[in-house]
Order: structure tokens, then sequence, then C-alpha cells
């Protein structure tokens, strides 16, 4: 499992033992602390909160802890601020009564001495600033916002530390004070250096990239500089290009580590610079200390510092900035969480004026669109790369209507953002929107640079995955041959896009019941990604899926399971182990697996991974149906019909509604319906799940295909023998028909149809 909130609930609920859960720093009184609580009653729960009203939730009661004893918080002050023994009385005598100020805390005791340490002030006076310190903190807030008294002790302390970093008015204060304000809305673990240093570096490689250009066009571009709106961004980062200090946030990190205001992750000093944390208080603390309106602005902020972290396509290729997005994530959703982007109406601020003849009007209006449409797009980008596709449908929705309204339809970055968009819908399974988006775009670059352009194939490429995936199987097929034959042309037999297309025919070909030919297009694309980006690159991996399941319609079924299993554990190394595209392997392995005879390990690795499904995709996910139909297969050749029953009748509906009464996937859900009221000797039921599957089949997949026609055969059979001493028609008369697909064969997407690839029964 992923080391989440959902997943640790699930695991917690479904444990056998004994368990004991911590909540540590439950101090918000707006969290939802009974939304924490696992189900069941084998467990304990401890939790820790400053917050009193959340003792109504201690039912084997509560302890209130106010402090160290007296010898021990006198002790840790002293030896924090390294004031050598031994101690003479006067000493000890005025760190006592700071200890008894300080409410005998820990955390401000500790930080009451790294001022000492620091000389900011001396033992004898520090009670002085301490005190000056917590009135302006409560005079900064109405009464009715003051926490508890031993909350602004601590806070009182930071307040201290924060003053004497303004007092030294040089830059790496101030960048120290500004890091604090954007830490404030990160997640308050694990923050990576390089978020900053690469947005440093992304902005100064930006702003010293543009090429030569006439004196005029550089003297019209100073006017478009002057007119801008200043970029919404900390300090270190509006340097415009001009100079690049690559060691300038280090120094702004090493006066908060010195004021023990975060902790590096690494302990070995050859990495101690990879990533940060804040403890949760300090974390509370940066953000209180902030009004209202500020608050507001420094979420925007951390959410723009994210953004110049990343690059578009094709500037992030390679594990490195894959690892970096994947590490970012949890920073992205909160500040995401706490400022929504929104971009302003562009017809509203033009009147249909495209630029750039906007320029000459509403200028500032301009950029401010520009800038929201671009983070709306590179956050977009990352939710779409980790597996979070409502979040990267809502934002690359606004890119691309912000880009269609400014740009146009035919416009490069137009068309960009709408395939995004489209591959988001694909996730989703809204196949039908993901389909008119692409043939927009392949009508786009048609006018623009002609049928046989590299782009225009590119686009065509993707519409043929989406018309595979909308079940309508011909289509996808003719589309897809002259796809291929045209980049051979054009591009090579060895070109990205090329090897790329050439994998989503052999999948095609797999739905056509051909799987000698989807067997060696999928090989000779594995060998070939496996030369230029070695065998476990991410795309290596989806030619290498894509090959197992094409080795199992040939029953070749340990070869697959050998590859599927490596696709599987570099899955859960790579991108996670609930990413959707892990899950998709898993899927597959579990069929092979059935296949295989070990059903038992099938079914226990199926229902977690549905369980994992549901909570990253939801339960009306088409993928999370996929696995309960398959899960619905193991429990039939186990014996277990009615409940197999049960899951069919639950698919048959889902799916019908999902996907369509046309599509191939609800067609599939019907046979095999079928095929379990067979076998459980309900033939007049069979007979009408099969008229009503072949009544359905014109509508996308037609009765020219393959499965169409074992539809009528089955339904024909079953005519004929009106069920009069019938026991098996399946296996006396017709062998092995199919009730099982290649779901999710296709891995450049996860969510896939049931691509008739295996004919296996119940």
């Amino acid at each position: 499992m992923e080391p989440t909130q959902d997943a640790g609930k699930h695991w917690l609920s479904n444990c056998e033992e004994s368990w004991l859960l911590i909540i540590n720093n439950a101090d918000d009184p707006g969290l939802d602390l009974l939304g924490l609580f696992p189900e069941g009653d084998r467990g304990r729960i401890l939790v820790t909160t400053r917050n009193p009203d959340f003792r109504i939730h201690g039912t084997a009661g509560s302890t209130e802890f106010k402090g160290l004893k007296q010898e021990e918080a006198f002790v840790l002050l002293l030896r924090a601020a390294v004031i050598p023994e031994p101690w003479t009385a006067p000493i000890e005598e005025k760190a006592r009564e700071i200890v008894e100020a300080l409410g005998r805390l820990a955390l401000a005791l500790v930080h009451a001495g790294a001022h000492i340490l620091q000389r900011m002030c001396n033992l004898h006076d520090y009670l002085e600033f301490y005190n000056e310190y917590r009135s302006r903190l409560s005079s900064r807030r109405g009464s009715e916002e003051l926490r508890q008294d031993d909350q602004y002790s601590v806070y009182a302390t930071w307040e201290h530390s924060l003053s004497y970093l303004e007092s030294q008015q040089i830059e790496a204060s101030r960048d120290a004070i500004q890091l604090l304000s954007l830490m404030a809305h990160y997640h308050f673990e694990h923050i990576r250096v390089d978020i900053f240093t690469r947005a440093m570096s992304n902005r100064f490689t930006a702003g010293g990239s543009a090429p030569r250009c006439s004196l005029l066009q550089r003297f019209l571009d100073e006017i478009s500089a002057r007119l801008q709106p200043p970029p919404l961004l900390p300090e270190f980062l509006r340097n415009d290009g001009k100079s690049f200090d690559h060691y300038r946030i280090q120094r702004a990190l090493h006066k908060l580590s010195s004021f023990s205001l975060i902790s590096y992750d690494a302990k070995d000093e050859s990495i101690s610079l990879e990533s940060f944390s804040l403890h949760p208080l300090v974390h509370s603390w940066a953000r209180d200390r902030l009004g209202k309106g500020e608050q507001m602005l420094w979420a925007r902020m951390a959410l723009n510092v994210l953004a110049e972290s990343v690059l578009l396509p094709p500037k992030d290729q390679g594990e490195e900035h894959e690892e970096f997005r994947r590490d970012m994530l949890i920073h992205l959703e909160l500040c995401l969480h706490s400022s929504p982007i929104e971009i302003p109406d562009y017809d509203a601020c033009f009147g249909g004026l495209k630029f750039p003849v906007a320029l000459l009007f509403q200028h500032t209006w301009l950029f401010v669109i520009r800038q929201g449409t671009i983070t709306a797009a590179k956050c977009g980008y990352v939710c779409l790369e980790r597996g979070r596709f409502r979040q990267a449908e809502v934002l690359l929705s606004q890119a691309k209507d912000a880009l269609i309204k400014s740009l146009g339809l035919d416009n490069d970055k137009t068309t960009i953002a709408m395939l995004a968009l489209a591959t988001a819908y694909w996730h989703l399974g809204r196949l039908e929107e993901a389909v008119a988006l692409q043939q927009c775009v392949v009508d786009a670059r048609t006018r623009r640079f002609g049928r046989d352009h590299a782009e225009t194939l590119s686009a065509m490429n993707e519409l043929g995955k989406s018309l595979w995936q909308n079940g309508q199987y011909k289509e996808a097929l003719e589309l897809q041959s002259l796809t291929l034959d045209r980049m051979k042309a054009i591009l090579g037999s060895s070109h990205k896009s090329t090897l790329g297309a050439m994998d989503n025919l052999g999948i095609t070909y797999g739905s056509w019941q051909r799987p000698r030919e989807s067997e060696a297009i999928h090989r000779q694309v594995m060998i070939a990604r496996e030369k230029s980006l070695g065998p476990n690159h991410l795309e290596t991996l989806v030619a290498a899926h894509n090959l197992a399941m094409a080795l199992k319609d040939l029953d070749r079924l340990d070869e697959a399971k050998k590859l599927m299993s490596r696709v599987y554990e570099q899955r859960r190394t790579k991108i996670g182990k609930e990413h959707p595209y892990t899950l998709w392997a898993l899927c597959n392995l579990c069929k092979i697996l059935t296949d295989l005879g070990a059903l038992e390990e099938s079914e226990t690795l199926m229902r977690a991974g549905i369980a994992a499904a549901v909570r990253s995709l939801g339960e009306d996910h088409p993928g999370v149906l996929m696995g309960a139909g398959e899960l619905a297969r193991i429990c039939a050749r186990r014996g277990r019909l009615d409940e197999s029953a049960d899951l069919t009748q639950q698919l048959v509906e889902r799916m019908e509604q999902s996907r369509g009464a046309g599509h191939v996937d609800y067609l599939f859900a019907l046979y095999k319906q079928a095929q379990l009221f067979e076998l459980r000797g309900e033939f007049s039921k069979a007979m009408k799940v099969l008229e009503v599957a072949e009544e359905k089949t014109p509508i996308k997949l037609g009765r020219e295909h393959p499965f169409a026609q074992d539809i009528t055969i089955y339904l024909r059979q079953l005519q004929k023998l009106n069920g009069h001493g019938y026991t098996s028609t399946l296996k006396k008369i017709y062998g092995e028909i199919s009730i099982d697909g290649a779901e999710g064969q296709n891995q450049n997407h996860h969510i896939s149809t049931e691509s008739l690839r295996s004919r296996k029964t119940y």
C-alpha cells in the first residue's frame, strides 16, 4: 500500500490483530477527527491535541499534560543554551523564572535556549524580550482568536526569532522569512530544497534563452516588460533572469535551521540539503502569524513557486524530473486547496479580440490571464502524470478554454492543451468527449500543417487509441493502420512516435483476435525501447505490459506471468504502489494467475487491488469495474457461483450506465452473465441476455467482428438445444469460448476495454 491516510485506515480496518493508532497534533478545530478513525473494534486510538473540545471523542477518558517537571525543565533550558556547569545561584534563579513563564514546555524551552546561544539575548534579560513579543502577538489578534497559553508561549519564542531576522536587514534573512511564509502553505514534512532552486534555475534559463532580435524588437519587448504587472513571487525569484546564485537558498535555510525552525531530513552530510521538515507547531505558527489577507497572498505565491519549478514537455524528460514531480505532489495539492486557480474570462476582458491585438488594450489583464493559464497547465500536467485525473481535468479545462479564446483553435499551444485534456477524459472513461476533442485537433492540424505532418500524425495516433477504447474497433483499426504507414514513411520505423503507433496498433490487433501479429509488434517495440531508453523505463514497461497480454492470449502463460510480474514490481517502485498504472498491471497479473490455476493467490491480490483502486479512482471508475469483472470470474472458477452472479449483475448495470448499451465492455459483461446462467442451468435467462447482446452489437462493434459472431453462435446453440439434456454447451460443443478480455492492455493509458484477447471459460 501507499503511505496514505485512506490506505492506512483500510489496512487497520481489515487487520485481524489488535492495533494502536496514534493521531498526533490534532489541534485544528476544523479537523474531521472522526474521519480519521478506522472501522472495526480491534483497535485503540490515542489522540494528542491542544483542542479540549476533542475530549468528547475520548471514550476511554482523557489526560491533560501541563509540561515537564520543574527540575527537568530547568536542566533542559540551561543545556539548550550551552551554559557550562556548575551553575551559580543567580543563573539557577533566573532559569527557574524562565521555566515557569514558559509553562515548562519542552519546545519553548529548547527555542529559548537557542536564542540565548545565538546571543539574541542573555539569560538575565530573556524574559523581558519574551514578554514583549508575547504582548505583540496577543495584540495582533482579537481575544476571541487567542489560543491556549501553552501554544502562545511557544509562539512567542518564535516571534523573537523572526524579529531578530528582520532586524538583520540582509538578503539571507529576508529570504528566510519569505521561505517560512511559503512553507506555511506546503506540507510540513519532506520539502525538497530543489523546489526553490529549480524555480530559480528555470526562471534564469527562461530569461536568458530569448533569441537575438532587432533593436526595434528589443525596444518593444522592453516596453512590454514595463507594462507587465510585477510577478507574484518571492524576492529570490524576481530577478528576471539577470543572475542565478546557486547558494542563495542554502544561506536562507541555514538561517532557519540555526533557530531550529526547520530540520534537515537526511543525516548523510553529502545529501543533507535534499529536503527538510518543520515541526507541526512551527508550521501552524508560520501560517497563524499571517493575517487573512497575507495568508491568501502567500498561498498563491507558494503555488506560483511550485509552478515555476515544473517544466512542461518536452523539457521534462528523465527519471530525475519524474521523481521531483512525484515528491512535490502533496505540496501542490495543499496549495491548490488553499488557493484554487481562477483565470479571468478572456472574452469579458477583451470582447473577442485575439492576441496580439489585445495587447493594445488591456495589456495587464492579458498577462494575468497568461500566467494563470500557464500555472493551470503545469499543475494539470503534474496531476495527470500522478494519476489525479479529476484534478487534472479541472485544471486542463481551464487552460484549454483560455487558450481557445485568446489564441484560437488552430494554435499549437491550444491543440497541445486539448490533447492533454482528452487524455484526462480518457482516463476518466469519458470517451465520447475524448474522441471529440482529438478529432478537433486532427482537423486543426490538418488545416495548418497538412495530413502527413508529424504533429497531425501524432494527433491521429491519439484519436486511434480513443476509438479503440470507445469500442469502435473497425474505425480504430483503419485509422491506426493508416497512421502507422505514414509515420514509417515520414519519420522512420525507429522514431519514438512510430513505436508508439506500433504499440497501439498491436493492441487493436489483439482486439480483432489476431494474437500472433499482436505479439510480434509488441515484442519489436519493447526491444527497440530497451535499446534506446533502458529495460525499466516507463515507456519500455508499457510495451512489456502489452507483450505479456499478447503472450497470455497465445496461452504462453509462464512467459506472460514472468513479464507481467516484472512490470508490476517496477511500477510499484517507480510510480507508486497505488498509481492506476500499477494497479492495472496487478489486475492483469491476476488474470494470468487465474488461467494458471493459482486462484487463491489471484483472489487475494485482486481484492487488495480493487480496494486500492476505489481509494484512488472511486467506485464507479471503469478500471474498478473491470477489476470487479475479473473478481467475478475468479469466484466462479472457485465454485462460488452465487457470489459471482451478484458481482456480474452489478457489473452489467454499472457498465450500461458508464459505457453505454453499445459498448463492447457492456457486451462482454452480458456474455459473462449468460455463461453464469448456463453454468447454473438457467438457460432461458442466458438466451435472453444473449439476445440483448446480439441486438446491441451493430451500435459500435459491428456484426463482422469475431466477438459479435461468437455471441450469435452461442445464442443459436442455446436456442437449438433449448436446455434439454444440456449440461455444458460451451465445453461439450464449442470448447473454450471467451469470457475474458484484455481489460487494460493498452498501458499508454490504463483504463481499457475488454479487448477479446483471451478465450477462456469461467
